[in-house]
């Protein structure tokens, strides 16, 4: 994730003014509900940043990593799992993720997926026999290796997975995958813009 640097030499009033109209699809979208993210960066007040592409998984073994990748751009257009922001639906439980956790708010031109039922694949895949972990390592699991398993979770995964609908995921504490091409917004601390921004929210309660 890149800061963008002409939000920092904007005014307060400018960079409100970006943010709401760079901002406006995912607000309407979402009407007052909010999605939060844990990240490295000290933020008071608002910071734009870059989208970043080819994450690196920090558990999935890199054969599960790949094929999940390919299985989500074919279904919803964009590899989710490298090319995506993670996103929660409530701050607690993610604070392992970062050192802080502060609202997210994409640009417009984003895509998003989520599942209500897993709120985390790479915790669910282990759950259900697909990976494991021995020691500090994580391995595929045989079965996975088998073309008739890998079917069974594809048929899972288009079951579960959507691209609707983004407000509901507040409601089951679940990761959502974000596609910012444009980039995307985060928002901390308590400064003029923080009170400016509680007021907007308040619009949409």
């Amino acid at each position: 994730m890149r800061l963008v640097n002409y939000i920092n030499e904007a005014t307060d009033e400018e960079v409100l003014n970006y943010f709401l109209a760079e901002t406006k699809q995912y607000r309407d979208m979402m009407k007052g509900v909010r999605l939060w993210r844990a990240h490295n960066h000290k933020i008071n007040g608002v910071q734009k940043f870059s989208h970043r592409h080819e994450r690196r998984p920090k558990d999935t073994p890199k054969e599960v990593h790949v094929w999940l990748d390919a299985w989500f751009k074919k279904k919803f257009g964009f590899k989710a799992r490298s090319d995506a922001v993670f996103a929660a639906s409530t701050p607690n439980g993610i604070d392992m993720f970062g050192k802080y956790t502060d609202l997210i708010y994409p640009v417009n031109g984003f895509k998003f997926v989520y599942a209500n039922t897993i709120q985390d694949l790479t915790a669910w895949l282990e759950d259900n026999g697909y990976i494991q972990q021995i020691g500090t390592k994580w391995y595929v699991d045989p079965k996975f290796e088998d073309e008739r398993y890998r079917k069974d979770l594809e048929k899972i995964l288009s079951r579960e997975y959507q691209h609707t609908d983004l407000p509901s995921a507040s409601w089951s504490s679940t990761e959502v995958m974000l596609h910012c091409p444009n980039g995307y917004y985060m928002v901390g601390g308590n400064d003029y813009f923080r009170n400016n921004f509680d007021a907007i929210e308040g619009d949409y309660k």
